[in-house]
């Protein structure tokens, strides 16, 4: 799961510096730096309990659903922006999914529930590239 979230954090820091050229790179950018520490903590800390590993998640879930919807806030306009703020709403879901069975919620579920989180952003960022900026 760290080094998933460490190459998601990279992937995000590489959209922040594309969509820099429109002004909106600066989320794009904190999303890949949330990702990249929360992976870089997996890796450094593996033997942390299962209760702080899932608080971490759950922490991370929240804060890229949060980030996912402002940077959809700012692509409205763009073709395939619903997409981006889909992935945040799934995000939030899945982040109070996992802070209302807190500690009870297992590590396997918590990262089960992260890895939906990723794949529903990418899946977002593909649908937003495949659309194309809008025609004038």
């Amino acid at each position: 799961m760290g080094v998933l979230l460490l190459a998601a954090g990279i992937g995000f820091a590489s959209l922040a510096f594309e969509a820099q050229t429109e002004g909106k790179g600066m989320i794009p950018l904190l999303l890949g730096l949330v990702a990249w520490v929360t992976g870089a903590c997996l890796l450094i800390w593996p033997s942390m309990t299962v209760v702080t590993l899932v608080a971490l998640l759950a922490t991370y879930s929240t804060l890229s659903g949060s980030m996912t919807l402002l940077f959809a806030s700012q692509l409205r306009p763009t073709r395939g922006w619903s997409w981006v703020l889909l992935a945040g709403v799934i995000s939030l879901l899945l982040a109070g999914s996992t802070w209302l069975q807190f500690p009870l919620s297992g590590a396997a579920a918590t990262s089960s529930l992260v890895g939906l989180n990723l794949l529903a952003m990418g899946g977002a960022l593909v649908a937003l590239q495949a659309l194309g900026p809008a025609e004038a």
